[in-house]
C-alpha cells in the first residue's frame, strides 16, 4: 500500500535528482520499512530485496553525518546479515557485522563527522545489531558480550541525552533478548 506507493515517488525522485540527500535518507528508510513488512509476511526474497536498496541509498550519505541514514544502514546491515546467518551464509553475515563495526566507529571515516550526540547512540546501536547477527550464527557468548555491551552504553546514552522513539524501540528489543536469555554476565 501506502510504503510502495512512496517508493514509486522516491525512487525515480533520488534518480532524477541524486544530490538530494533527503529524498534518498527517506527511500532509505521507506525500503527498510518494506523490507520488515514484507519479512513479517514471509518473502525473504522480496524482503532482502528491499533492505539491499536501503544498504544502497543510506550509505552514500554516511559521510553526512546524519543519523537518520547511519541507522538506516546500519539497520539494513543487521537484517541481511540476520538473513543470511539463517540461511547458514557464515561469511556474508560477518562481513555485514563487519560492516556495521566500520560504519559506527568513532574513530572511523564515517564516525569523525558526526556529532558527540548522534555518535553516542550509533555505538550501542551498532553493538546490539552485531549481536543480533551472533545470535543467529549460533555464537552465544560473542552475542551476550555484544548484546551486555550494548545495553551498558544504551543506558549511558540515555542518562546523557533523550533518546528518540526509534532508538528507545532498539534499546528495548537488547534489553528484552538479554532478559530472555538471562541477562548478561
Amino acid at each position: 500500500g501506502a510504503l510502495r506507493e512512496a517508493l514509486s515517488i522516491l525512487g525515480p525522485a533520488a534518480v532524477k535528482n541524486p544530490k538530494n540527500a533527503e529524498t534518498r535518507m527517506f527511500q532509505a528508510f521507506a525500503e527498510l520499512k518494506y523490507g520488515q513488512a514484507l519479512a513479517a509476511n514471509g518473502d525473504t526474497m522480496g524482503a532482502a530485496a528491499a533492505w539491499n536498496k536501503a544498504l544502497t541509498a543510506s550509505e552514500t550519505l554516511l559521510e553526512t553525518g546524519q543519523q537518520s541514514p547511519t541507522v538506516s544502514y546500519i539497520s539494513a546491515c543487521r537484517y541481511l546479515g540476520e538473513a543470511a546467518a539463517v540461511k547458514g551464509d557464515a561469511v556474508r553475515a560477518e562481513q555485514y557485522a563487519a560492516r556495521i563495526r566500520d560504519a559506527a566507529d568513532p574513530k572511523g571515516t564515517f564516525g569523525k563527522v558526526r556529532t558527540a550526540e548522534i555518535q553516542i547512540q550509533m555505538t550501542p546501536l551498532a553493538n546490539g545489531a552485531r549481536g543480533f547477527i551472533a545470535l543467529r550464527l549460533g555464537h552465544k557468548d560473542q552475542a551476550r558480550d555484544l548484546l551486555s555491551q550494548s545495553a551498558a552504553e544504551w543506558q549511558a546514552a540515555a542518562a546523557k541525552l533523550p533518546l528518540s522513539a526509534p532508538m528507545e524501540y532498539e534499546r528495548k528489543q537488547v534489553e528484552e533478548q538479554l532478559a530472555s536469555r538471562g541477562g548478561s554476565r
